[in-house]
């Protein structure tokens, strides 16, 4: 390039003064100046401060109308000004005019203390006032090189070391603003890894990278703009930077000085990415991991560990048993899993930001910690934290030991300040209320969830509300007669204890339990008084506001199962006096825990409180009835109730013409109240009927039932003889041939249009003593049966005509709601 530069200047050059050196370097005329930058090179490599050496310089072919001056400019750069300060030194130049050659001496200790920048060769016409400012002119021109002052780098992950050094990703292209002085897009910028003073030449120095600007990345005369990618700095060396002209022949690279705010350091990651993404990946493992332990252990209470250890599935308390060692040291656990999981966080999200930079380094973070590392382990191990704690807990002691140094103080301090851990306790309304919501949820049945929540609530009721008051009692009193009468009702009430008053109901005096009229004859008539004088039953007495645990407390003692209720009566003007209330059994104590009413055989209400009779299906027979039974409408033979129970009994469930779906209840008790008992004696000629009760041969309409005595069965033509006695039926095809199944479930004119059938026994039947039956004609049995065909039409009927009113009331409603549509729609 100077050869060119030397031919199209050819012309001007021989005018120009030529210069040349002497000592050391030797310049030919041809070389156009260049020789200066030799100057300057050996200028600015001095080996030390005070190795100043003598330079001249011998100039040809020059006008002695002129003045040459050489200046040596020198450049006084101070980090942060907006300018460099150059100066020209003139004075101490030593030269000796010889015709048109000059020759001039300098010394480098003019400058020695300052950086040296350019030599300026110029003359002027000594007409002329020497100034710089009105150069004629200028044989090499003192242009003001490009200068760096400071660098700003535009990338997140750029940093500042404590030193002032700019640290750069390696390998990894950033934005970069330059500031200084002389700015242009004929600047080029190199680096290099040698540092060295401001204003010194790089031209010997091995240069990294050389970039050339453009208009584009000049933004200013004083702002670069480039982008730029560094390879990763070895050995910890830092990049420094070169610039210089590039259109100037005799410009060189010049050093940018090695300040730490002028110098670049290049920083690789802290590992490789596969490594480093794996790491990243267990590490999102373990964040997660700690979130999860830290709301699923520690939301299992030691309490619940030890009940799932013995009353839990086997899985369950295996875990049980393996993770409350652990869990019981509360404070330390959770010491444990909070330091292990900041570390964690912390590690990861130092690895996400060096794996990328700036806003994505802080979303990817937040994402992954957020949804991997708390949300999902979390929602995971509030469901199955005891099985996912029992199979990472070697995880858990394995960092229980690692942070043990700071987790276990900081655990001991809690404890001291803390206490205790507070665990949750139900109290008995809580506890109920757990389980009603839980019912759901677990395998309790409806009917254990009210037995739980009876037996809680029973230090909370008393026996004022579950007693059965006063005048709903059933009470009998102390004079009455225990015969056939007062026992059947007192059997019919279906209680196993009934109260005995005196005089006023208010006033009881004893107790009587069904038990004791077992051995009790009702044709005796015992006084009630003598029976309850001898089994002397004690009389409890308790006060209303007893509660129901106390009393069944009371009850346990077996004592009795009954009590009577009572309070102190102070309201009136008089003495305070014990007012008789109600009652209180065991029976409502039960009742109460399990929260439903016992209803058993004997019972005829099912509710005392509420007075809900029992379906009459279910209760117990009226035996009150059977008192006035065996006697006949002409008086002539009368059979003891007990007797004519027996009797009703046998018949409604042995002998099948008068079972239920024949003849009705009601229907047989009116048949049995008819002259339909006799009794037979011997001896007594005229009697009737006679001894003989069925004669061979002869025709009978009648069915017997021997109730007492004896009686000689003679059979067959062979006269075989045997003796039957009470309870043997005689007799029962006289009804069996004359009814048939139709009959029977049919109507009662069908029943009354039958044909009769004859019966002729074949054997012969006598009375041998005193001897009570049981004699029902055909006309009576089929009375009995149209009586009850009748009973059930009339019951059809009754429903029929019940269903029809409640299906017309339902059509009434329909057809109300029609026409209430219809003018609304009108």
């Amino acid at each position: 390039m100077c050869h060119r530069l030397a031919l199209c200047l050819y012309s001007i050059l021989n005018l120009l003064p030529i210069i040349s050196f002497s000592h050391e370097i030797m310049v030919n005329g041809d070389t156009n100046f260049g020789s200066l930058s030799t100057i300057e090179s050996v200028i600015s490599n001095r080996l030390a401060e005070n190795d100043f050496k003598k330079y001249s310089v011998n100039l040809q072919n020059i006008d002695p109308e002129f003045h040459v001056f050489i200046d040596l400019d020198t450049e006084s750069n101070h980090f942060g000004t907006s300018y460099n300060d150059f100066k020209t030194t003139q004075a101490n130049l030593y030269y000796n005019i010889s015709g048109s050659n000059i020759d001039i001496n300098f010394d480098e200790s003019l400058y020695g203390s300052e950086t040296p920048h350019q030599v300026c060769i110029r003359h002027q016409s000594r007409k002329d006032r020497i100034s710089k400012e009105e150069e004629n002119v200028v044989v090499s021109s003192c242009k003001k090189r490009p200068a760096l002052i400071g660098i700003r780098v535009s990338n997140d992950r750029a940093s500042i070391s404590d030193d002032g050094i700019i640290e750069l990703p390696a390998n990894t292209k950033v934005r970069m603003l330059l500031f200084g002085l002389e700015f242009s897009n004929e600047t080029e910028i190199a680096f290099t890894t040698i540092g060295k003073s401001r204003g010194s030449r790089c031209d010997d120095l091995p240069l990294i990278k050389i970039i050339s600007l453009s208009s584009s990345d000049v933004l200013s005369d004083r702002i670069i703009e480039i982008d730029l990618s560094l390879p990763i700095s070895t050995n910890g060396d830092l990049y420094y930077m070169c610039f210089k002209n590039a259109k100037e022949t005799i410009s060189q690279w010049i050093h940018q000085g090695n300040e730490p705010w002028l110098s670049l350091k290049s920083v690789g990651r802290f590992l490789p990415i596969e490594l480093q993404s794996i790491i990243i990946f267990f590490l999102l493992i373990l964040s997660g991991l700690f979130s999860g332990l830290n709301l699923g252990l520690m939301a299992l209470e030691c309490t619940e560990l030890r009940v799932l250890e013995k009353c839990g599935t086997e899985s369950e308390k295996r875990h049980a048993r393996k993770i409350y060692p652990v869990r019981k040291r509360s404070n330390y656990l959770l010491c444990s899993l909070l330091l292990g999981n900041v570390l964690v966080n912390n590690t990861l999200t130092i690895l996400l930001d060096d794996l990328t930079s700036g806003m994505i380094a802080v979303i990817l973070s937040t994402f992954g910690i957020v949804i991997f590392g708390e949300i999902i382990p979390q929602a995971i191990c509030s469901r199955h934290g005891l099985a996912i704690g029992a199979k990472t807990l070697w995880v858990t002691k394995l960092f229980m030991i690692l942070t043990f140094p700071l987790s276990y103080p900081i655990s001991r301090v809690l404890d001291f300040v803390l206490g205790a851990e507070i665990r949750t306790v139900y109290n008995r309304k809580r506890l109920m209320e757990f389980i009603r919501l839980t019912k759901d949820d677990n395998d309790l049945q409806n009917e254990e969830v009210d037995i739980i929540s009876g037996a809680l609530e029973l230090t909370k009721k008393t026996v004022a509300d579950v007693m059965t008051k006063i005048n709903d009692v059933f009470m009998v009193p102390i004079t009455s007669v225990l015969d056939f009468e007062t026992v059947s009702e007192i059997i019919k009430q279906g209680y196993s204890r009934i109260p005995v008053y005196d005089g006023d109901r208010s006033n009881v005096v004893a107790l009587l339990n069904i038990k004791d009229l077992a051995f009790v004859d009702p044709d005796t008539q015992t006084p009630l008084r003598t029976l309850c004088e001898f089994y002397n039953h004690p009389v409890n007495f308790v006060f209303e506001d007893t509660t129901l645990d106390v009393m069944l407390n009371e009850f346990k003692k077996g004592r009795s199962h009954l009590s009577l209720v009572r309070r102190v009566n102070n309201e009136e003007d008089g003495d305070p006096f014990y007012e008789l209330l109600g009652i209180v059994t065991l029976e409502d104590v039960i009742e109460e825990i399990i929260q439903s009413e016992i209803i058993d055989e004997t019972d005829v209400l099912t509710d005392n409180r509420r007075k809900h009779v029992r379906k009459e299906s279910q209760i117990r027979q009226d035996f009150s009835d059977f008192a006035r039974l065996g006697v006949g409408d002409k008086k002539l033979t009368t059979i003891s109730p007990q007797l004519a129970l027996a009797t009703y009994q046998y018949l409604s469930t042995s002998v099948d013409p008068f079972k239920s779906q024949y003849i009705s209840e009601s229907v047989l008790k009116k048949l049995m109240a008819q002259d339909v008992f006799l009794k037979s004696k011997v001896g007594k000629e005229g009697y009737e009927p006679s001894n003989i009760l069925f004669q061979a041969g002869k025709a009978a309409d009648y069915f017997i039932l021997i109730l007492e005595g004896r009686c000689l069965v003679t059979v067959s033509k062979e006269n075989l003889v045997f003796e039957a006695g009470p309870f043997a039926t005689f007799g029962l095809p006289v009804i069996t041939m004359n009814t048939s199944e139709q009959d029977l479930q049919g109507s009662s004119s069908s029943t009354e249009s039958a044909p009769y059938r004859v019966f002729i026994p074949d054997y012969t039947v006598v009375a041998t003593g005193e001897t009570v039956y049981m004699k029902v004609h055909f006309a009576i049995y089929r009375s009995a049966v149209t009586a009850t065909l009748l009973e059930r039409q009339q019951k059809q009927d009754s429903d029929s005509r019940e269903v029809s009113k409640a299906e017309s009331g339902r059509n009434s409603q329909c057809s109300n709601s029609k026409d209430t549509s219809e003018d609304l729609s009108v």
